[in-house]
């Protein structure tokens, strides 16, 4: 079970665990050592893939996939209840042939619906790309949800940075209710005299789900204040239209004597809506014909060194390390490596 796939290219090296729900478990710079995603805080539980599995006994780290929804969804549901999280992170993906030391493909089929997912990674530089690939391999039309899942390794005073013309977030839900009542707006960054920008203490006990409005521009990013540099999520916001948010300083999971999340997750989606249920209630869930598919892309940008915060916010809304560049070549793929 401890298959994995090293992709380094001198420049940003990413460990992928194709058995492990083919999740990214390591995105980090070489050069400086600097680790951007958040590392499992305990050993993973859950294996088998099952409809009742929680998320919180995978090994909720990394980068891992929510399709074809993120909250449980019952049986009310149109093509019937799917797990927490979905599907996918729950799942061993099969690592495609032809693996080199900047790009690799791995694929899996869902239970809960006949859908094949495929990932497909590149290096450029600085960023690694993922273009996603949906099929529908059943003889009805399927709807479904996708958001992407990447929990980023935080400290106190890191800041989260957002588009200039996402000013309110709807909040779909805040532990003890530190931000209000679930289902209403906040303002971004202060609200109620608070900067929901910076990251807080890691046992705050802060745990938070927004969502923005449709996306103007497709990219997030959080600065590391510490080492002086930070990672940009760019997606095209006519395929992934909207943002989810977690916010997590200590707050989950509730009732539980284990190690707490200390992390920070932009969530690229289709839907501002954490169930398959919701997003269908609302129409606004892709559906695939028998046959069909849909693709999206989203690339993680490392900044090239360490900047400041005023230099890392014009990084993000100028982007330059992931267009027409050429990779750097290793010797070879570590595919199927173990550890």
């Amino acid at each position: 079970m401890n298959e994995r796939c090293v992709l380094d290219n001198g420049l940003l090296q990413a460990v992928i665990l194709p058995s492990e729900g083919g999740r990214v478990q390591s995105l980090r710079s070489p050069a400086s050592g600097t680790e951007f995603l958040m590392q499992a805080r305990q050993p993973r539980t859950q294996w088998t893939a099952a409809m009742n599995a929680r998320f919180r006994d995978g090994s909720a780290a990394g980068i891992e996939e929510c399709l074809p929804s993120v909250a449980p969804s019952s049986a009310l549901t149109e093509g019937g209840e799917v797990p927490d999280h979905g599907d996918f992170w729950q799942m061993p993906w099969q690592l495609e042939e032809g693996a080199t030391s900047h790009q690799a493909a791995i694929h899996a089929h869902g239970f809960s619906r006949p859908l094949w997912f495929r990932k497909k990674f590149t290096l450029h530089r600085h960023a690694l790309s993922v273009r996603y690939t949906v099929l529908n391999t059943g003889k009805a039309p399927v709807s479904f949800l996708y958001a992407c899942h990447p929990l980023l390794e935080v400290d106190a005073g890191d800041r989260i940075v957002l588009p200039s013309s996402t000013t309110s977030l709807h909040l779909y839900s805040s532990r003890n209710q530190r931000l209000g009542a679930d289902h209403t707006m906040v303002t971004w960054p202060h609200h109620a005299g608070m900067d929901l920008s910076m990251v807080q203490p890691e046992h705050s006990g802060i745990a938070e789900m927004l969502y923005s409005g449709r996306m103007q521009e497709g990219w997030c990013g959080l600065y590391r204040a510490q080492s002086r540099c930070g990672i940009v999520l760019r997606f095209h916001p006519d395929e992934l239209p909207y943002l989810g948010l977690w916010l997590c300083y200590g707050g989950w999971p509730d009732n539980q004597s284990g190690p707490l999340q200390y992390a920070v997750a932009p969530e690229p989606t289709f839907a501002p809506h954490g169930s398959l249920l919701e997003a269908q209630q609302h129409q606004v869930a892709p559906v695939l014909t028998p046959g069909a598919t849909r693709g999206w892309t989203i690339t993680f940008e490392a900044t090239p060194g360490a900047m400041d915060f005023d230099a890392f916010v014009s990084h993000c809304q100028h982007p330059k390390e992931t267009q027409n560049v050429e990779t750097v070549p290793v010797p070879h793929a570590r595919c199927g490596d173990r550890p």
